[in-house]
């Protein structure tokens, strides 16, 4: 009898053990809707380009490194780019009456090398290896797509201010939330805003 009341006290022990080592991994493993799988650094890893020239806050980036674009055109499309070089020349974004404000703390010019890029492309870069193929078009400034790996889609967009570009990643829908990455993009004339109130 003692024998057996051992034996239950084990299992009941053992069950218990297991039940809070399965509750402690799903604790670990429940990611926020916000968290990502992934290290992916939006910081050094997204930019925008006008024309065959990128503009980035990391200045490490080695020349053949690739790039996946997101073109905006008639709808958005993906195109692929190569890293040719640092630049301070034939780049739009850093024409004379523009440069000081595009030329912000941190921010890299790069050179690039695309058959997808014309000389009034508008876009925006990911810096990565991986072949990202899926994208859907939600309007002409918006479209979705997994750009960190998480197996979930992030929608990238632009909106245009009164004076420039503003370009975004949000973690689902455009303007239902904070921003994976943002950036601005000043071309020094007059616009038509389309951006909403945030």
């Amino acid at each position: 009898m003692k024998i057996q009341h051992m034996h239950v006290a084990r299992i009941i022990a053992l069950s218990m053990m297991v039940l809070f080592l399965v509750g402690g991994c799903q604790k670990k493993s429940g990611l926020d809707e916000h968290e990502s799988v992934s290290s992916f650094k939006y910081k050094t890893s997204v930019g925008w380009l006008q024309g065959p020239c990128l503009a980035i806050e990391n200045d490490s980036i080695k020349p053949g490194s690739r790039l996946v674009l997101v073109l905006f055109k008639d709808k958005p499309a993906l195109g692929e780019a190569f890293v040719e070089s640092k630049t301070n020349a034939n780049c739009p974004a850093l024409n004379q009456d523009r440069e000081s404000i595009n030329r912000k703390k941190g921010m890299t010019f790069y050179s690039l090398k695309s058959s997808d890029i014309e000389a009034n492309t508008i876009a925006i870069a990911v810096l990565t290896d991986r072949k990202i193929s899926a994208l859907k078009p939600v309007s002409s400034t918006s479209a979705q797509l997994d750009i960190n790996g998480d197996g979930r889609a992030e929608e990238v967009n632009n909106c245009v201010t009164s004076e420039g570009i503003k370009f975004f990643i949000w973690p689902e829908k455009a303007y239902s939330d904070t921003p994976l990455w943002e950036d601005y993009y000043y071309l020094g004339y007059d616009l038509k805003p389309t951006c909403p109130a945030m």
